[in-house]
């Protein structure tokens, strides 16, 4: 009895670290880094699972026994294996271990996320719905005050915002919405179970109207989709559950449904005029240019996370006419089709039967379920679709996928729990010495957290020499040349920080070393077309017109629909006396860019 009463305890406090972990990966942001959300999300995240991986080193031979018996965690591992493997394959192994600036969808994300899927999947049972409901009233609470703050420009922070003022903790007014959307429907779930006392489940209540509110707020129409589908999914297998016939009938309705709500999103069919917005038409180019770039890199796909580098080789014509020639994207804006296009076929089918299997397992479970162990697996499920169901239009960011990955150890624990786990984790707890696993947890945090505060010590040194405030940095060049140089040499500090850096120097007093030091940024990424930009306007303005050439044709290369660019190397080549040449750019940038404004200046612009 007191075995069991220890594992109790020692689960509960297993579960309570993942809470806190969750809690702490969405709502923390740090305006001391130039990426405020991103990259010190994927600190806390690293953080956290170094914290867990030191329990599961421990755990490893009785929970190598448990995974190689499920169908869903082998998949799960096979994943993280085949992300590994695209790993050594990518070429720009700094973006892919990491993550592409702004983005952090590296292999150390993913990593991070599956070491927590793993440890929730093996600690969770259902007697730990408290745990998750007491989260989604936090959470809910804090984050839809903060809304309403955004809303009515309180906001603490003065955020340089071009989006909607609503952009909760994790950046963008479309993360917000859908983050809000999976904490609406875990609060509907709590609203629901009647295990819980009145007085909560009438907070809960007043935070799913609350949590819509913000939702509203936030103009995001990808929130209230997901949040529907949600409520729809749940109240559904409720009906179900009751009446096969009933249940049967109205899942016709809300297919019906769907595929309306979907066709006005595609601006078709009669709900156009409320769904339909132009983000969706501008993911459609995404979506097409991932699609070329899987069909010509379909072992390994273009480098994990280096979407960006790619695109706009990829993009179509029509997408640089119609947004602009330097307009860009750095993710594909569907999580299944980004894994294709940078891991490649193994990654992408990996990623989704691993979430086909929750998925699977999940229905099974519920089978199986009654009364409030219902309302709350249906709950857990309700909101990991919300999340699946964003993830088809939109980036895989860090704030809410984590969302995505603790869920689906929910659902998985819970739905193994019938069959082997809890038999396991009691070996496990009975096997393992905490104290061990206590020292190694805490070596592997220590460890982690020099790591950490490498990246941020990279963050904050270009913040303050992009914002100038470093003591001495206005009136001593030594000082300027000094930070520069800092953040140069650094090994943790990402390419499109050291390019900026070096646009602080006068390129007139220090031209030669702007083309050292960016000569040295090509070298270690030769894709990178803010670098081969800056090389080529460098010696555009030191009137060096063969290598401006030699550059321009490189960014045309990786660029082909970029008019701008184009118009530049024909004016070089124009200068240059190079008239053939010049005859062949103005035609080639004729060719497609009709009756944009542009060709009338290339037209006056080439000619001798």
């Amino acid at each position: 009895m007191v075995k069991i009463n220890q594992s109790s305890k020692t689960q509960g406090v297993s579960i309570n670290k993942i809470v806190i972990c969750l809690a702490l990966v969405t709502l923390y942001f740090n305006t001391q880094s130039t990426d405020p959300f991103n990259s010190p999300k994927l600190w806390v995240l690293m953080l956290c699972a170094s914290l867990l991986l030191g329990e599961l080193f421990i755990f490893r031979k009785t929970i190598f026994s448990v995974l190689k018996s499920n169908l869903t965690f082998g998949f799960s591992i096979a994943f993280i294996i085949s992300l590994f493997v695209a790993l050594i394959f990518s070429d720009q192994k700094y973006i892919a271990f990491f993550g592409e600036y702004m983005r952090r969808n590296g292999f150390l994300q993913y990593l991070c996320l599956w070491i927590i899927f793993v440890y929730t999947a093996l600690k969770v049972n259902k007697s730990h719905s408290r745990q998750i409901y007491n989260l989604a009233m936090f959470l809910g609470l804090i984050l839809s005050f903060y809304g309403v703050l955004q809303h009515f420009g309180r906001d603490f922070v003065g955020w340089n915002n071009p989006y909607n003022p609503v952009i909760l903790t994790v950046g963008n007014p479309n993360f917000a919405s859908a983050l809000m959307a999976i904490i609406l429907i875990l609060n509907f779930s709590a609203f629901l179970n009647v295990s819980i006392n009145s007085i909560k489940r009438v907070i809960h209540f007043g935070l799913v109207l609350l949590n819509l509110l913000v939702i509203i707020y936030s103009n995001s129409r990808q929130g209230l989709i997901a949040s529907a589908l949600g409520i729809i999914i749940f109240l559904l297998v409720l009906v179900y559950k009751k009446s096969a016939k009933l249940g049967g009938f109205f899942t016709v309705i809300t297919i019906v449904l769907f595929v309306t709500v979907v066709l006005g999103m595609l601006q078709k069919g009669p709900l156009t005029s409320l769904l339909y917005k132009g983000s969706v038409s501008v993911r459609g180019y995404y979506w097409r240019a991932a699609i070329e770039m899987f069909k010509d890199h379909p072992l390994f796909g273009v480098g994990l996370d280096s979407y960006g580098l790619f695109f706009k080789e990829y993009r179509e014509p029509a997408y640089s006419l119609s947004y602009g020639f330097s307009i860009t994207s750095s993710n594909a804006h569907n999580t299944f089709l980004q894994f294709f296009a940078t891991g490649g076929a193994l990654v992408g089918i990996l990623y989704l039967l691993f979430m086909t299997l929750v998925f699977v397992t999940s229905i099974r479970k519920i089978k199986y379920c009654k009364d409030n162990e219902l309302i709350f697996f249906l709950g857990l499920f309700s909101a990991w679709l919300a999340f699946q169901a964003q993830s088809l239009i939109s980036i895989d960011n860090i704030g809410i996928s984590v969302w995505n990955w603790v869920l689906s150890g929910f659902l998985v624990g819970l739905s193994s729990e019938l069959d082997f786990v809890n038999e396991s984790k009691n070996k496990v707890l009975s096997q393992v010495s905490s104290a061990k696993a206590l020292v190694i947890s805490w070596l592997l945090f220590i460890l982690t957290f020099v790591l950490v505060s490498l990246l941020y010590q990279g963050e904050n040194r270009f913040l303050k020499l992009r914002d100038g405030k470093i003591p001495g940095l206005s009136e001593n060049k030594q000082v300027l040349i000094e930070s520069i140089d800092e953040i140069n040499n650094s090994k943790f500090t990402d390419t499109y920080y050291k390019l900026v850096s070096l646009t602080r120097l006068d390129g007139n007093e220090y031209a030669k070393k702007i083309e050292n030091d960016i000569l040295v940024l090509e070298n270690s990424n030769p894709r990178d077309l803010d670098v081969l930009a800056s090389i080529a306007n460098l010696y555009q303005n030191l009137g060096d017109r063969n290598k401006e050439i030699i550059y321009r044709n490189k960014i045309a290369e990786i660029d082909p629909w970029n008019a701008e660019n184009l118009l530049a190397l024909g004016i070089a080549y124009r200068n240059n006396l190079q008239q053939d040449e010049m005859q062949s750019t103005l035609e080639a940038l004729l060719k497609f860019v009709g009756n944009h404004p542009i060709s009338t200046e290339a037209k006056k612009e080439l000619k001798f």
